[in-house]
């Protein structure tokens, strides 16, 4: 499991580490080509063939950030033997595939691009472990039950019930298929809808930090006492929205006192917040491609860093 438990609060984006540095400014011309990687793919079969594979399994959760709405045409494809994604509707073998986009989420299917690919990516170049990777986030759901606009929370029970059931489907789909995995935590970016309930007074930054660290307890009562829960910190509504920032920065600065008061809790990246003045936003919530390459880039220099740092 976790072999160091060093905190890691930082941005991630000082970290300076062989063959992660950072993409040229010209480069932003062609979102994500530093990240495509169109490799010849190795049969699931020549993973399986070592005698019992360890692999790394993180759930994805949250809402749609997490989902991804990026274009997949400029997100990394991966190979089986390198990093696999957990169909839940499938069986058998067909449950794993070679981890691209688009990946299956919580009642939906995106056709679009998310930082997960990147994050494998980056992860595997960095330890040489294999990454097994389920998704579990859904668009529009809150984290508070009082912001809830109909898409769901994660308050009440539901879809942490929901990811919880994801992570159990994960390790038997992996076991059944000879690997040995071990859960390195949920990858978690959520709190646009909340931060709007802030804004619209249906809810407080307390209230939201409360959900937020009953869950994370909730989930770790479920799926190992010490996982990891790697935060990406919430981004900011688009300059030219008509979007209060107020609410955003109550979320960010919930997620960062969550982190500083629970050792388990970590800040993955915080690169989001920049997001919105840079130009990187599809819409006035969404991140495009490029930047989702990096927030998966980011987060997972860092998860590196906690787990691997020894």
């Amino acid at each position: 499991m976790v072999t160091s438990r060093r905190r890691f609060l930082s941005a991630a984006g000082t970290i300076a580490l062989a063959g992660c540095t950072a993409p040229k400014q010209q480069d932003q011309q062609h979102p994500g080509k530093d990240y495509v990687s169109l490799q010849t793919e190795p049969s699931l079969e020549t993973l399986k063939r070592k005698k019992k594979p360890t692999i790394d399994l993180f759930i994805v959760g949250g809402q749609s950030n997490a989902v991804g709405k990026g274009n997949r045409s400029n997100s990394p494809n991966l190979s089986a033997e390198t990093a696999i994604k957990i169909d839940p509707r499938a069986s058998g073998d067909a449950r794993l595939k070679p981890l691209r986009d688009p990946i299956r989420m919580l009642g939906q299917k995106s056709s679009t691009g998310s930082a997960w690919p990147s994050f494998a990516k980056t992860y595997t170049t960095l330890t040489d472990r294999h990454v097994a990777i389920i998704g579990a986030a859904k668009g529009g759901t809150a984290q508070h039950a009082d912001a809830d606009l109909g898409y769901g929370n994660w308050d009440t029970g539901g879809l942490t019930n929901a990811l919880i059931d994801r992570t159990g489907i994960a390790l038997d789909a992996l076991q059944d298929s000879g690997f040995r995995p071990q859960i390195q935590g949920v990858l978690w970016h959520q709190g646009e809808r909340d931060a709007q309930a802030i804004n619209n007074g249906k809810i407080s930054q307390e209230d939201y930090l409360t959900a937020l660290q009953t869950m994370v307890k909730t989930l770790q009562s479920r799926l190992g006492s010490h996982m990891p829960f790697w935060l990406f910190q919430v981004g900011k509504p688009a300059s030219d929205s008509n979007i209060s920032a107020t609410g955003f920065q109550k979320v960010a600065s919930a997620q960062a006192q969550a982190a500083n008061d629970d050792s388990e809790i970590y800040l993955a990246s915080t690169r989001q917040q920049k997001y919105s003045n840079a130009g990187l936003q599809t819409d006035s919530l969404h991140y495009n491609q490029f930047a989702l390459n990096i927030m998966g880039r980011v987060g997972a220099i860092t998860v590196t860093s906690v787990l691997h740092d020894n």
